[in-house]
């Protein structure tokens, strides 16, 4: 597809079959992955979903239907220099671009860095009278939140491992990496924890869900997702504990075990979508004489897929999405009577606004999933009518009738 910044090649797939039609005419499902740097888990599942749909065509009923009525775009790696950066045997985690931005000088603050070289990113604790921190009363290895009004015992502050630029020994803030460019969440349900709303669980949740999440990481992922804490001696705070989560393999990606279970749980949805997708059939095209040379063309369209041929309220909203237009092309010698020769056909529905499981009304039976529309031209007999039906979402066709 192209180079990344530091000319890394960008992979793109597209799988279709081309003898069904174009990749450009058929509704398309995009998909990528390793946007952020350590989300190296979505790259092994686009490669498994690209291995499951090859080797499936042909054999699978299902899959053959797919390649055949529209097409995947997929690119596994779209981040391939903060990946191989995450992936370092001294690692180094940014948010997704590695080009230094907006500036180009390093803040003053800390920095994330692997300050002790075993090739893991961990946290820093610190002794501290102010701090938020204390050791757990459930677990030794876990720290938990202070309350607002506890006093009386040792308290730590908790940072990202690293080193501190242009440390004045009285002042430390975290600093903005120099890498802020970002190009774009998963969650721990197998520990037994049931509200998914990640991010305001993160802010606020029982601190016996922390030592839920402990006791599964320790049962089930490899030696180290969780270290406990051990002295080191840093170069500008002097005596520091490191340890805590591990997290390129606990929070953002899974425990090496779990790998092929997440990629196996996402290769069914995204076969999905490629099912919902939109699809334009022609139901009639018939070219019926008027009399004096004069005939009437009848088109009429259906969408037989799920989702309308707009594919989403906000793609409608913010018009980033046209209507279904129509096109006819003829010879010299034909003339249009009535309606141009380039018209919209408006946008139409699938299935999904209909999803009553009850058919006590019939509020839902409209045929919002049609389009028709009517030509009459003046021309003679065996000439070629051409029709083209197009449709950025849904896919396009190309058909001709004959005059009679």
């Amino acid at each position: 597809m192209g180079e990344s910044f530091e000319k890394k090649p960008i992979w793109f797939v597209s799988l279709t079959n081309i003898t069904a039609g174009f990749d450009i005419e058929k509704p398309a499902v995009w998909l990528d992955a390793n946007i952020h740097t350590t989300e190296i888990t979505g790259t092994t599942v686009l490669l498994h979903l690209i291995y499951t749909i090859l080797t499936g065509y042909g054999k699978a009923e299902r899959l053959t239907h797919l390649l055949d009525t529209c097409v995947y775009y997929i690119v596994p790696r779209l981040n391939p220099d903060g990946a191989m950066m995450a992936m370092l045997e001294k690692p180094k985690y940014i948010r997704s671009g590695v080009r230094w931005y907006p500036w180009e000088e390093k803040q003053d603050g800390l920095h994330e860095e692997n300050v002790d070289g075993d090739g893991r990113l961990l946290q820093m604790r610190i002794l501290d009278p102010n701090g938020d921190w204390k050791i757990s009363e459930l677990d030794p290895r876990l720290m938990q939140k202070r309350s607002p009004v506890e006093y009386g015992s040792e308290y730590y502050r908790i940072l990202p491992e690293g080193i501190i630029h242009d440390y004045n020994e009285f002042q430390l803030k975290i600093a903005q990496p120099p890498e802020g460019l970002d190009f774009n969440r998963n969650f721990p349900s197998e520990a037994g924890i049931k509200d998914r709303k990640f991010i305001n669980w993160f802010r606020e949740h029982p601190h016996e869900e922390d030592l839920l999440i402990l006791k599964w990481v320790d049962k089930n992922a490899p030696c180290g997702s969780y270290v406990d804490w051990y002295d080191l001696k840093h170069p500008q705070l002097g005596r520091v504990e490191l340890g805590g989560w591990n997290r390129m393999y606990t929070w953002r990606n899974p425990p090496v075990d779990f790998l092929f279970l997440e990629v196996e749980r996402n290769t069914p949805f995204a076969l999905m979508i490629g099912e919902l997708l939109p699809k334009l059939s022609v139901k009639i095209l018939e070219v019926a004489p008027l009399g004096n040379g004069d005939y009437r063309i009848n088109l009429v369209v259906d969408n037989t897929g799920f989702l309308p041929t707009f594919t989403s309220e906000q793609g409608k909203k913010k018009k980033i999405v046209r209507p279904v237009r129509v096109e006819l092309e003829f010879p010299e010698g034909v003339k249009l009577v009535i309606r141009k020769q380039k018209t919209e056909m408006g946008y139409l529905q699938g299935r999904s606004n209909k999803l009553d499981v009850m058919s006590l009304w019939d509020d839902e039976a409209s045929t919002d999933n049609h389009g028709r529309v009517e030509w009459v031209i003046n021309g003679s007999s065996g000439s070629i009518i051409k029709v083209h039906i197009l449709s950025e979402r849904a896919g396009s066709i190309h058909q001709y009738s004959i005059i009679p």
